[in-house]
C-alpha cells in the first residue's frame, strides 16, 4: 500500500512535492492510484487531484516523489541509496498550497480488464 510520508508546501511548483512509499510486501504498480487533498473532497479545491498513470512497479520500501512542476518521470537514488521514482504532475503553479489541510491517496483495489477471449473458450 502506497502511503503519504511527507509533503512540502510552496508557492513555487518546482520546489513542491509529495513523498509516498510502498509499505507493503509486494511490488505495486503505480498506475491508477490518486493523490487528492481535503479541500478536493469538499469542493473547495477542484485542483487539488492527480491521478498517476505511469506503468512502472514500485518495489516494497521505495519511494515515490510527486513534484506539482514539470520534469521528465524517472528512476533515482537517494543519497542513502534507496530507489525513488521521481514523476511530474506538469502543473506551472503549486497545486497542493492552495488546499491546506489533510492528503489523501486512494490506492487500487482492484483492476478490471476485457478478456480477448469470449468466456465459453476459457471454461472448456
Amino acid at each position: 500500500m502506497l502511503r503519504i510520508v511527507g509533503i512540502q508546501r510552496s508557492d513555487n511548483a518546482l520546489e513542491e512535492f509529495v513523498l509516498l512509499q510502498n509499505h507493503s510486501s509486494m511490488r505495486l504498480k503505480l498506475r491508477g492510484h490518486i493523490l487528492m487533498s481535503e479541500a478536493y473532497l469538499s469542493h473547495y479545491s477542484l485542483d487539488a487531484l492527480y491521478a498517476f498513470t505511469d506503468e512502472e512497479h514500485i518495489h516494497p520500501g521505495a519511494f515515490t516523489l510527486l513534484y506539482s512542476g514539470t520534469g521528465i518521470n524517472r528512476w533515482a537514488k537517494t543519497k542513502e541509496g534507496s530507489l525513488v521514482y521521481i514523476c511530474y504532475v506538469g502543473a506551472r503553479q503549486s497545486i497542493w498550497n492552495s488546499a491546506p489541510g489533510p492528503m489523501h491517496i486512494l490506492n487500487t483495489q482492484h483492476t478490471y480488464e476485457e478478456r480477448l477471449a469470449p468466456i465459453e473458450e476459457l471454461v472448456r
